[in-house]
């Protein structure tokens, strides 16, 4: 009998550790798997908080205007300056009469101003972007004229370059290049994608050539791209080469400064 009872007393022992050791190593399984759920939630969220994607816009970039008509309250700090070099119409003896025709006319759809370097530089330091390093145009992936320069801008802390400010010699943003498809515009277009593709999220498009660069724009819209293409100087470049090129930047550029060149 005393040999039973031990039997019996070793047997729930037994039975008593098997419990404890299974409890533990669920309890522990649950900690590792919380653990590691947590942790690829907070790679999620760093992941997603790195994501600082540009829009760009007809007239602004995310919140930063590049004309007076962009749709946030900084626009109305743009200075008129480029109103000041506009001719006069010329003087008339008397003043014109309103009639139906000229009530109907549209007004003001291209009259706005453009903001400066100097007034993007502190638009675009209020978001944190500084300037990093300044593209002549020699070194620029872009077309530029000798007298405009490029000036990249990069977040705070971050190297890889986000946007391109390019100015002329006295000083007036001229375009804003991007070449991260991470950015897209306002049509959903990005680097990367075929021309092919743009022309069926945009249609009218056009496309010009300009120091070897192949570029689609829109007579109506400051918003245009710069294709892949190579080896085009002297080639005559086809609506249908064009279709199997890929988005190299997306630029935004005054539209009543679209030109063509050789």
């Amino acid at each position: 009998m005393k040999h039973l009872k031990t039997s019996r007393s070793l047997a729930l022992a037994g039975l008593f550790a098997a419990v404890v050791f299974v409890g533990t190593s669920c309890n522990q399984a649950t900690t590792t798997e919380t653990d590691i759920t947590a942790t690829d939630t907070a790679t999620a969220t760093d992941s997603i908080v790195e994501e600082d994607a540009w829009l760009i816009d007809e007239h602004q970039i995310n919140q930063v205007p590049i004309t007076t008509l962009a749709k946030t309250p900084d626009a109305k700090n743009i200075s008129s300056k480029h109103v000041a070099k506009e001719k006069p119409v010329g003087k008339t003896s008397k003043k014109s009469a309103i009639t139906s025709d000229t009530a109907l006319a549209p007004v003001g759809g291209d009259n706005y101003d453009i903001a400066s370097a100097t007034e993007m530089n502190s638009m675009l330091n209020a978001q944190e972007y500084i300037a990093v390093d300044t593209i002549t145009a020699a070194e620029s992936v872009v077309p530029l004229d000798e007298t405009q320069t490029a000036v990249a801008y990069n977040k705070k802390g971050k190297d890889e370059g986000e946007l391109q400010v390019v100015s002329d010699a006295d000083g007036n943003v001229e375009q804003v290049i991007f070449t991260n498809k991470k950015h897209h515009d306002v049509y959903n277009v990005e680097a990367g994608m075929s021309a092919k593709e743009v022309k069926k999220l945009r249609r009218d498009m056009k496309h010009m050539m300009n120091k070897g660069k192949v570029f689609l724009y829109n007579d109506d819209s400051n918003v245009m791209y710069m294709m892949d293409a190579t080896d085009t100087q002297g080639n005559e470049v086809t609506a249908e080469s064009i279709d199997d090129m890929n988005v190299q930047a997306v630029i935004w550029k005054d539209k009543k400064h679209h030109k063509k060149s050789s």
